[in-house]
C-alpha cells in the first residue's frame, strides 16, 4: 500500500524522532554516569568528592572559593560552576543551578559534563 505524501512524511519523522532518541538516552547514560565518575577520578577533584559523598554544604564552599580565588583556569573554572550548579539542582535551588550552569557554558561551550546536567 502506498502511503500518501503526508502520511509518509510523518512516518519517517517519527522514526527519526525515535532513532534521535535513542541516541540521546545512550549518551545522557554515559555522560551522567561514566564521565563524571571518570572525571572525578582523573581530577581527584574535591569538591567533586564532596558532592557525591552528599556533602553539599562543602561542595558549595570549595567552588565558591574556588571561583573566587581568580586563579583558575578556563576549564577548572567552567568544572567547578558544573559542579556548584549540580549540588543546587541536587538540594533543589534550581534558580541556583541553573544560574551556575549557565555560567558554565558561557565559559566553556563545549563542556559535556555541564549540559547533562
Amino acid at each position: 500500500m502506498k502511503l500518501p505524501t503526508g502520511e509518509r512524511l510523518n512516518l519517517q519523522c517519527i522514526t527519526k524522532t525515535k532513532e534521535y532518541l535513542i541516541i540521546y538516552l545512550v549518551i545522557s547514560t554515559l555522560v551522567r554516569n561514566y564521565f563524571p565518575l571518570k572525571l572525578a577520578h582523573l581530577l581527584k577533584n574535591e569538591a567533586w568528592k564532596a558532592s557525591t559523598e552528599l556533602n553539599y554544604s562543602k561542595a558549595i564552599n570549595i567552588c565558591t572559593k574556588q571561583i573566587e580565588s581568580g586563579k583558575l583556569s578556563k576549564a577548572k573554572l567552567a568544572e567547578a560552576y558544573t559542579i556548584r550548579g549540580n549540588v543546587h539542582r541536587k538540594i533543589k535551588v534550581f534558580n541556583s543551578a541553573l544560574k551556575d550552569i549557565s555560567i558554565a557554558l558561557e565559559i566553556k561551550t563545549d563542556y559535556a559534563l555541564a549540559y547533562a546536567i
